[in-house]
């Protein structure tokens, strides 16, 4: 069995991860350390056995409460099988994830060869030392992993939608912000915790905290 992982960015400036950058920065007083922040929507299919990148590719942007070409830009990853697995709480979440880009229509990644860091390629997570990017993905506990429906190049496959937080950190190391940015996420009071309710959703860092710095591309 394959898994994809379909990620969808909005082509114009994001309103809701601005205001939520404000809160972070001005409301909560974190200035000093939360340098940017980014929301991505996520689905996870895992299960399938049959089809091509491309077919797979073709039906999910066809899917328009997941995806509008007018408003949207998109690329389909291969993936490690796991994730569901880990969401229903049964396992850990597969490290490395995401693995090689098969399909984008972001022109800047269709130029290019895929990277080695298929996330930091689609995040774009270059910048100046001294930062670091925390890839953070939330979803709704009780909608979950679910069967696949409508038209696809396969029945019976599962899939899991999620919003795929980047917080952009100062710090000294990767512990360090690994540690802070669980503080700055998980909601556990009015005054502490933003992105997560712990109570509703469920949440998974996707992989280590990524130094800032020039994407590496996988070598032909």
């Amino acid at each position: 069995m394959s898994a994809w992982v379909f990620l969808v960015r909005g082509r114009g400036v994001d309103l809701v991860a601005m205001t939520a950058l404000h809160a972070l920065r001005e409301t909560m007083g974190l200035a000093d350390e939360v340098q940017a922040l980014h929301r991505d929507d996520l689905v996870s299919i895992e299960g399938a056995v049959s089809g091509t990148a491309e077919e797979w590719a073709d039906s999910l942007t066809a899917r328009q409460h997941w995806f509008n070409p007018n408003k949207h830009r998109y690329a389909l990853y291969e993936a490690a099988m796991g994730a569901h697995a880990a969401a229903e709480g049964s396992t850990a979440w597969p490290e490395p994830w995401l693995r090689r880009r098969v399909a984008s229509d972001r022109p800047e990644l269709a130029a290019r060869p895929p990277a080695v860091d298929a996330l930091a390629e689609w995040l774009e997570l270059s910048g100046p030392q001294g930062l670091y990017a925390v890839p953070l993905l939330v979803y709704d506990r009780e909608t979950g992993v679910r069967p696949l429906a409508g038209r696809s190049p396969q029945p019976g496959v599962t899939h899991l939608r999620g919003v795929l937080w980047t917080l952009v950190l100062a710090g000294d190391d990767a512990g360090a912000v690994s540690r802070r940015a669980e503080d700055i996420a998980l909601t556990r009071h009015r005054r502490q915790g933003l992105l997560v309710n712990p109570h509703m959703e469920g949440w998974a860092w996707v992989g280590a905290p990524r130094p800032l710095g020039p994407i590496t591309e996988v070598e032909a």
